[in-house]
């Protein structure tokens, strides 16, 4: 991936190529093959934001503004000439650019990765009350794309009456799908630009400050404020149960939870300790419990000192 980086070097030209060379990828890959798609876009996404963080990180604001600008004209045109242009393609730039454009220049201009990560919530926030504002509209997309897609397969169910499965409830099925993909925007959303903030700064660490990254991740900290504020986000989403507070509570989870890996890649490497460890670590994140009590940690280190600072 640091090619990615060497090219975005190379000027505003290349970096705003390779951003809409890959953003186009995605939405080819989402608009032809859905299933792939929803693993696959939100990647090159995240790896197309984190070129336009890399150039704000490295050249500023302006560059950052013409490289995405320019990115955003190809990837129209290309969409228009080949009939994919619609409201998704703006919303992926829109969603992904600019928040990690946003990000990038908290970062750049505080030079502290807290700040920058904590930066990412109102990202967040403010995607996920746009999403609650059109919710019906994003689960009549994503149905419409999910029986484009998965159509035949009811077809076949109702050609084959003794399936295991019924076409009623394979069709209850993919209107479950649409509204967790509709109310799951935000968290989509501080995912694809905090892991694009983190790229970016990987690679500038990597072509100018090799190791620079890694300290500045183990000492991640976001502070006792941001911690309680934590806490207040959760009771309010377990009171209020809304979509906006579910998902405020959401992202708070989401920073203290990479505070927590930080914690985890910190100590294993002040205490020598094996690196089967992180790896061990990382297979059980998939599971739920694991988020909450890294979130849980990384929060409890704003009181206790876990690592050697």
């Amino acid at each position: 991936m640091i090619g990615i980086a060497r090219i975005a070097e190379n000027g505003v030209v290349a970096a705003a190529g390779i951003a809409a060379a890959l953003l186009f990828l995605g939405v080819l890959v989402f608009e032809t093959v859905l299933p792939i798609g929803i693993l696959f876009t939100p990647v090159v996404l995240t790896l197309s934001s984190a070129t336009i963080a890399f150039v704000v990180l490295r050249h500023g604001q302006s560059a950052g503004v013409t490289t995405a600008l320019l990115a955003g004209a190809v990837v129209l045109v290309a969409a228009f000439v080949l009939q994919l242009l619609s409201i998704k393609v703006v919303l992926f730039m829109g969603v992904g650019w600019l928040g990690a454009f946003v990000l990038a220049l908290v970062l750049r201009r505080t030079v502290s990765l807290d700040f920058a990560v904590l930066a990412a919530v109102p990202v967040s926030a403010v995607v996920a009350l746009a999403a609650t504002q059109y919710q019906s509209e994003f689960m009549d997309f994503w149905q419409a794309e999910f029986t484009k897609s998965l159509g035949p397969g009811i077809a076949e169910l109702q050609a084959n009456p003794s399936a295991s499965v019924t076409a009623e409830q394979f069709s209850q099925l993919i209107t479950d799908m649409s509204r967790l993909m509709a109310v799951s925007i935000g968290n989509w959303a501080i995912l694809v630009v905090l892991c694009a903030l983190f790229i970016a700064r990987y690679w500038q660490a990597q072509l100018f400050n090799a190791g620079g990254f890694q300290k500045e991740f183990h000492a991640l900290s976001l502070g006792k404020h941001a911690a309680i504020a934590c806490v207040i986000s959760i009771v309010l989403a377990i009171a209020f149960e809304g979509p906006v507070w579910l998902s405020l509570a959401s992202a708070m989870v989401f920073v203290f939870f990479l505070q927590g890996l930080a914690i985890v890649h910190s100590i294993v490497k002040q205490r020598g300790m094996n690196p089967r460890w992180l790896v061990g670590m990382y297979a059980l994140v998939i599971l739920p419990n694991t988020v909450l009590l890294l979130g849980a940690l990384g929060m409890a280190d704003n009181l206790f000192r876990f690592r050697q600072r």
